[in-house]
């Protein structure tokens, strides 16, 4: 018996919630370790207070043995605070005082009814957000069973919560897409790792609308995975507008393409025809000596053919050059050479207007680098326009400048100027300066568009300045200089055909107009000269006559001109012959290839060494 009553009294002391001996008048009796947190001030109070209810009813003075009630209370602990108690009451004789009373259990359940409160709520505003989402929202469970939807999904859908449950969405997906949806749903379960993918879903009206349908992993509180939850955001009418967008961005292309091409097949075209005229002009000045009169048929000739080489030149290249295509040629160029060149290029139209373009003295050793083709064609441009938009008899002044790093090159002109509300866009394409002059001076409105492109190529710029309208203009082109070059730059490799004599040469050009006048303005010089028409003909006259020039059309019948002057070369390694490239295709990486294929020299129909 005291064995029991020992172990009673263990059980009683060491139980883990708190436990109370309540006599049947509710005054608390005895209490064990786990209850001191109700005790106030170093007592307990009765149980009325403790618990705010009456002790059950007695039988007969005593408790009714095994009476008693289990449920969640709310009592105050000690220290003032409110707690939540599963609390269980039963009547019983106590084996600690020997008188009839109460067991009273409190297991303390306040921080698991907080955090089921919490998470409830969490639950029910989540359903209640859900719900009322105008996105369509899908959970599914750790084994990628879909299990439930919000109600947007369902109303998209037209179909109840057990027609798509399981896998009773997959019905919706477009067939097209249905495979690969279902590898990335796969894979990502399978990798527990967030998804995005766009997909077609079928809409309570039978048409497919596409879906950014995203999904995130979900988990238990204590870390368990749950599953997914999941997104779908009609995304159709981007869809159908990017769509829209990339087939006008190929149809921008495709378009562009043949712009380019047609563009670089014109230069070709229009090249051929104005190379015998340019062949003609040339003879003509051979033979005007012994005819004066012919003198203003050749120099008309050559304007007009010098006129329209530039403007086949120009349209080419803005294209070209606007696109970003265009390789700059860089090395050492000479200033005081650029502007000689640049006028040059337009010395004939200034002349017969009776124009007078004045260098003003510059540095000595001006360099910059750059690709002088390019920047001779830039400033030509500024001086173009200048000779154009310039009265007859008018001065034309161009000085040079430095500033920093800077060289400065200033055309300025005493013309028809430019209006204010012009000035800003003088350098969109095929806009002029004077649009009251249009019509009148010609041109297309592109030269100031590759001037600046050309000068931005270079690291630089070009700037336009004029107080209006009849004031004149100052245009003004910078690049970086490299100041003092200690020589002069670098030659600019230009074979003039009028200059050859005593030699044989070899003329390989499938035009018939083209190669005859070439052929005689080069027999001219005092030189043989033979002509094929094809590459197979040019190969056997090589042979038999071992020329000391070979001029080559790339554009041959039966073989190109690369292909032919690798054959020459391979064949006729032993001979010190030349080799020029003659046609009308004039882009960069065409000159590039001519002379990576052996050739030693690159002209461009019509030869401008012989139209100017």
């Amino acid at each position: 018996m005291n064995l029991t009553k020992s172990l009673a009294c263990a059980f009683f002391d060491q139980h883990p919630n708190a436990v109370l001996v309540v006599g049947l008048d509710g005054q608390v009796l005895l209490g064990n370790a786990a209850a001191t947190w109700l005790q106030r001030d170093g007592r307990y109070p009765d149980f009325r207070e403790l618990t705010g209810l009456d002790l059950p009813p007695s039988l007969e003075g005593g408790p009714i043995v095994g009476a008693g009630w289990n449920r969640r209370l709310r009592v105050r602990a000690g220290d003032g605070e409110m707690r939540q108690v599963d609390a269980s009451l039963f009547a019983a004789d106590t084996g600690v005082t020997d008188t009839a009373g109460y067991f009273c259990v409190f297991c303390d359940v306040t921080n698991a009814v907080d955090a089921a409160r919490g998470h409830q709520e969490v639950e029910s505003r989540s359903k209640v957000t859900s719900e009322a989402a105008p996105v369509l929202i899908w959970m599914a469970d750790a084994d990628m069973h879909c299990d439930w939807f919000n109600a947007s999904w369902l109303k998209f859908r037209g179909r109840t919560l057990g027609d798509e449950s399981g896998d009773g969405w997959t019905e919706g997906l477009h067939p097209e897409d249905l495979e690969a949806c279902l590898g990335v749903y796969e894979a990502s379960f399978e990798a527990r790792a967030p998804f995005t993918l766009d997909c077609r879903l079928m809409r309570s009206d039978g048409t497919y609308r596409w879906m950014l349908n995203t999904g995130m992993p979900r988990y238990g509180r204590d870390g368990e995975y749950l599953g997914y939850v999941g997104s779908c955001i009609d995304i159709h009418d981007r869809k159908e507008l990017e769509e829209k967008l990339a087939e006008r961005t190929r149809v921008l292309r495709f378009a562009d393409k043949r712009h380019e091409d047609f563009l670089h097949r014109l230069s070709h075209e229009l090249r051929n025809p104005l190379a015998p005229i340019a062949n003609a002009a040339g003879i003509l000045r051979r033979m005007e000596q012994d005819t004066p009169q012919l003198a203003m048929v050749r120099e008309i000739i050559e304007r007009q053919v010098g006129l329209l080489r530039r403007l086949v030149t120009d349209l080419v290249d803005v294209n070209k050059i606007t696109a970003g295509k265009i390789v700059l040629q860089r090395e050492i160029v000479a200033i005081e050479a650029l502007i000689a060149r640049a006028v040059e290029a337009v010395r004939e139209e200034a002349e017969s207007r009776g124009q007078v373009i004045e260098v003003a003295t510059m540095r000595e050793g001006l360099s910059c680098i750059g690709d002088p083709d390019r920047l001779a064609q830039a400033v030509s441009a500024l001086l173009d326009n200048a000779v154009k938009f310039s009265p007859d008899g008018a001065r034309i002044e161009v000085a040079v400048g430095t500033s920093d790093d800077m060289v400065s090159i200033t055309v300025l002109d005493y013309g028809s100027g430019i209006a204010p509300d012009v000035l800003p866009k003088v350098f969109e394409l095929f806009v002029q300066g004077a649009p009251a002059l249009q019509g009148k001076k010609g041109g297309l409105g592109v030269g100031l568009t590759i001037a600046q492109k050309v000068a931005q190529l270079h690291g630089g710029d070009v700037t336009l300045d004029s107080a209006g309208v009849g004031l004149g203009v100052q245009a003004t082109l910078r690049v970086r200089s490299i100041g003092m070059t200690g020589g002069s730059a670098a030659a600019i490799d230009a074979t003039d055909l009028r200059t050859i004599t005593g030699s044989r040469v070899l003329i390989i050009e499938d035009n018939d107009d083209a190669r005859e006048s070439l052929r005689l303005l080069v027999e001219l010089g005092g030189n043989e000269v033979l002509t094929a028409s094809n590459a197979a003909e040019g190969l056997r006259l090589a042979e038999s006559s071992s020329p000391h020039l070979v001029v080559c059309d790339i554009g041959l019948p039966d073989l190109d001109g690369y292909e032919l002057v690798d054959v020459l070369r391979s064949r006729f390694a032993d001979r010190d012959t030349r080799y020029v490239a003659l046609t009308g295709f004039g882009r960069t990486e065409d000159r590039d290839r001519a002379l990576e294929s052996g050739f030693d020299s690159f002209l461009i129909k019509p030869l401008h060494s012989l139209a100017t």
